[in-house]
């Protein structure tokens, strides 16, 4: 019988499953009700958010092309909104740090976070050392963030599914002490 903590967890493997769909359904919607590109413009947008949908939903199972991948969509995208890179570019961190493992985790946020960094900035820093810095700095600052807090959960995981093992041998040990007839 499923805990209450169960059902919550669940929820939560659910709702981590629609992020992605949410967010790039929200920059799309912001996309298209502010700004004032042409009809053509927003198709081609409105297109490149579906081929974005779609390659969240099926390319998955290959982690380094997917984030490669998604990572040149939401380059696309946010160079065509800032709302993109705003919401939708948040999968790019989420992501990045799911399916990648070692150093390629930082290098899918730190890629993640040289787009969004260049559409917030309207296009790539200057070519000053102050400027070159601070851009720098920034994605920096994003990387150590996302990688602080995203270590954070994968400890407070590893620590509950170590829990889940302890209360199961537990559980095991005291039906086999229940089931012992007085001869065990």
């Amino acid at each position: 019988m499923p805990t209450r903590l169960d059902t919550w967890e669940g929820r939560l493997d659910r709702l981590m499953a629609a992020v992605p769909y949410v967010l790039l359904a929200v920059s799309t919607a912001l996309f298209l009700l502010t700004g004032s590109h042409s009809a053509d413009y927003r198709l081609v947008t409105l297109g490149l958010a579906v081929l974005t949908a779609g390659w969240v939903a099926l390319m998955t199972r290959w982690p380094a092309l997917y984030i490669a991948g998604l990572v040149i969509l939401i380059a696309a995208l946010s160079m065509r909104g800032i709302w993109f890179a705003s919401f939708f570019a948040f999968t790019g961190y989420l992501h990045s740090w799911q399916l990648l493992r070692g150093m390629w985790r930082f290098v899918g946020v730190a890629a993640t976070a040289a787009i969004s960094i260049v559409a917030y900035g309207g296009g790539p820093p200057e070519p000053t050392p102050t400027a070159i810095l601070s851009y720098l700095f920034f994605v920096a600052a994003i990387v150590a963030l996302v990688g602080l807090f995203s270590f954070v959960g994968d400890v407070t995981a590893e620590r509950s599914a170590e829990r889940k093992r302890m209360v199961s041998q537990l559980e095991a040990t005291m039906r086999r002490t229940q089931d012992c007839t007085p001869s065990c």
